[in-house]
Protein backbone atom coordinates (compact mmCIF):
# COMPACT_ATOMS: atom_id res chain seq x y z
CA UNK A 1 0.00 0.00 0.00
CA UNK A 2 2.79 2.46 0.81
CA UNK A 3 4.17 2.12 -2.71
CA UNK A 4 0.77 2.95 -4.20
CA UNK A 5 0.47 6.11 -2.11
CA UNK A 6 4.03 7.15 -2.96
CA UNK A 7 3.31 6.73 -6.66
CA UNK A 8 -0.05 8.52 -6.32
CA UNK A 9 1.54 11.50 -4.57
CA UNK A 10 4.34 11.56 -7.16
CA UNK A 11 1.76 11.50 -9.97
CA UNK A 12 -0.31 14.26 -8.34
CA UNK A 13 2.73 16.48 -7.84
CA UNK A 14 3.82 15.86 -11.45
CA UNK A 15 0.39 16.89 -12.74
CA UNK A 16 0.43 20.05 -10.60
CA UNK A 17 3.99 20.86 -11.74
CA UNK A 18 3.02 20.38 -15.40
CA UNK A 19 -0.06 22.55 -14.96
CA UNK A 20 2.02 25.33 -13.44
CA UNK A 21 4.60 25.01 -16.19
CA UNK A 22 1.89 25.05 -18.87
CA UNK A 23 0.66 28.36 -17.50
CA UNK A 24 4.04 29.82 -18.52
CA UNK A 25 3.81 28.58 -22.13
CA UNK A 26 2.97 31.07 -24.90
CA UNK A 27 -0.70 32.04 -25.11
CA UNK A 28 -2.80 29.50 -27.02
CA UNK A 29 -0.20 26.74 -27.05
CA UNK A 30 -1.88 24.73 -24.27
CA UNK A 31 -4.93 24.23 -26.50
CA UNK A 32 -2.93 22.09 -28.92
CA UNK A 33 -0.63 20.25 -26.53
CA UNK A 34 1.15 17.35 -28.23
CA UNK A 35 3.08 14.74 -26.28
CA UNK A 36 6.21 16.74 -27.08
CA UNK A 37 4.66 19.83 -25.56
CA UNK A 38 3.77 17.87 -22.43
CA UNK A 39 7.38 16.71 -22.19
CA UNK A 40 8.53 20.33 -22.45
CA UNK A 41 6.03 21.37 -19.76
CA UNK A 42 7.28 18.56 -17.53
CA UNK A 43 10.88 19.70 -18.04
CA UNK A 44 9.92 23.33 -17.36
CA UNK A 45 8.42 22.37 -14.02
CA UNK A 46 11.97 21.88 -12.74
CA UNK A 47 13.01 25.40 -13.91
CA UNK A 48 16.23 24.13 -15.52
CA UNK A 49 19.10 26.31 -16.68
CA UNK A 50 19.69 23.89 -19.58
CA UNK A 51 17.15 21.83 -21.52
CA UNK A 52 18.41 19.08 -23.87
CA UNK A 53 16.25 17.73 -26.70
CA UNK A 54 17.08 14.90 -29.10
CA UNK A 55 14.96 15.17 -32.26
CA UNK A 56 11.93 16.70 -30.46
CA UNK A 57 10.05 17.11 -33.74
CA UNK A 58 11.12 13.83 -35.34
CA UNK A 59 7.68 12.18 -35.39
CA UNK A 60 5.52 15.28 -35.66
CA UNK A 61 3.67 16.88 -38.54
CA UNK A 62 4.70 20.29 -39.86
CA UNK A 63 2.21 22.26 -37.72
CA UNK A 64 3.20 20.48 -34.49
CA UNK A 65 6.90 20.93 -35.32
CA UNK A 66 6.39 24.67 -35.76
CA UNK A 67 4.53 24.82 -32.44
CA UNK A 68 7.36 23.05 -30.63
CA UNK A 69 9.92 25.43 -32.20
CA UNK A 70 7.88 28.46 -31.12
CA UNK A 71 7.53 27.09 -27.57
CA UNK A 72 11.27 26.46 -27.33
CA UNK A 73 12.11 29.94 -28.66
CA UNK A 74 9.74 31.49 -26.12
CA UNK A 75 11.27 29.44 -23.30
CA UNK A 76 14.73 30.57 -24.29
CA UNK A 77 13.76 34.22 -24.23
CA UNK A 78 11.31 34.35 -21.30
CA UNK A 79 12.58 31.64 -18.96
CA UNK A 80 16.26 32.20 -19.79
CA UNK A 81 16.77 28.45 -20.21
CA UNK A 82 19.58 27.45 -22.53
CA UNK A 83 18.39 24.92 -25.11
CA UNK A 84 20.56 22.27 -26.72
CA UNK A 85 18.63 20.61 -29.51
CA UNK A 86 19.81 17.86 -31.85
CA UNK A 87 18.02 17.62 -35.20
CA UNK A 88 18.48 16.58 -38.79
CA UNK A 89 15.70 18.90 -39.95
CA UNK A 90 17.01 22.16 -41.48
CA UNK A 91 13.67 23.89 -40.80
CA UNK A 92 13.95 23.12 -37.08
CA UNK A 93 17.65 24.06 -37.03
CA UNK A 94 16.85 27.38 -38.72
CA UNK A 95 14.69 28.33 -35.71
CA UNK A 96 17.80 28.36 -33.50
CA UNK A 97 19.94 31.40 -32.70
CA UNK A 98 23.09 29.43 -33.50
CA UNK A 99 23.62 26.16 -35.36
CA UNK A 100 26.67 24.04 -34.57
CA UNK A 101 27.88 21.21 -36.80
CA UNK A 102 29.87 18.34 -35.32
CA UNK A 103 32.14 16.32 -37.59
CA UNK A 104 34.27 13.38 -36.48
CA UNK A 105 33.47 14.13 -32.83
CA UNK A 106 34.63 17.76 -32.99
CA UNK A 107 32.92 21.10 -33.45
CA UNK A 108 33.38 21.75 -37.16
CA UNK A 109 31.37 24.91 -37.69
CA UNK A 110 28.94 27.38 -36.10
CA UNK A 111 26.76 30.05 -37.67
CA UNK A 112 23.60 32.15 -37.27
CA UNK A 113 20.95 30.64 -39.56
CA UNK A 114 18.74 33.78 -39.45
CA UNK A 115 15.65 31.60 -39.80
CA UNK A 116 16.68 30.31 -43.24
CA UNK A 117 16.47 26.51 -43.73
CA UNK A 118 18.20 26.82 -47.13
CA UNK A 119 21.19 28.44 -45.40
CA UNK A 120 21.30 25.55 -42.91
CA UNK A 121 21.27 23.02 -45.76
CA UNK A 122 23.96 24.90 -47.71
CA UNK A 123 26.16 25.20 -44.62
CA UNK A 124 25.64 21.49 -43.92
CA UNK A 125 26.77 20.53 -47.43
CA UNK A 126 29.78 22.84 -47.17
CA UNK A 127 30.79 21.42 -43.77
CA UNK A 128 30.43 17.73 -44.62
CA UNK A 129 31.89 17.44 -48.12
Amino acid sequence: MAMFFSFASFLASSIISCSLAMSRLPVGSSKTMSLGSWAIARAMAQEPKLMVFDEPTGNLDVQASRSICEILKALNSTEKSAILLVTHDPVVAAAAKTVHFIKDGRLASSFDPSGDPAAVSAHYLETYR
